[in-house]
């Protein structure tokens, strides 16, 4: 959820600036709900999936095992259990919560805003690590070469 989040919450913040790259707040408002809503949509299979093992009791052998059950006895609506719920808390909690932040820092301290494009080049570099990561993973334990397919 968190990297979903900030994610589209920098993306939005970007793109909704105006031409002196100042932000309302009704568009920082608007950039938490929009990318809380977007985040808790993705994010409410993997979360109905994690419920359902947490509460089974070890009925389930594991991720495969409970979403199989799921898909194979209630289907799709068993992953979007919970959706409206979880978006109509996360939105405005996380659109109220990151508005008040940045006002505040806007008015308290003003020499600590972080770019954007800052954000933008953690992000890269977080996503560059864990894809060499998982490549040596690959490579080591199954032997497979991403570099040859």
């Amino acid at each position: 959820f968190n990297a979903i989040y900030f994610s589209l919450y920098a993306y939005l913040k970007k793109v909704m600036k105006d031409s002196d790259g100042n932000l309302s707040s009704f568009k920082l408002f608007t950039a938490g709900a929009g990318a809380a809503t977007i985040a808790a949509a993705i994010d409410t299979p993997a979360d109905a999936i994690k419920t359902r093992i947490q509460n089974g009791r070890g009925a389930f052998k594991g991720i495969r095992d409970c979403a199989a059950h799921m898909w194979k006895h209630e289907g799709i609506s068993a992953f979007l259990k919970g959706l409206g719920v979880r978006v109509t808390v996360i939105s405005p909690l996380f659109a109220i919560t990151f508005t008040v932040f940045e006002t505040l820092q806007r008015h308290f301290a003003p020499g600590t805003k972080v770019p954007s494009s800052l954000l933008e080049e953690d992000f890269e570099h977080l996503r560059s690590n864990r894809l060499r990561k998982m490549e040596n993973i690959l490579e080591n334990q199954y032997g497979i070469d991403i570099g040859r397919i």
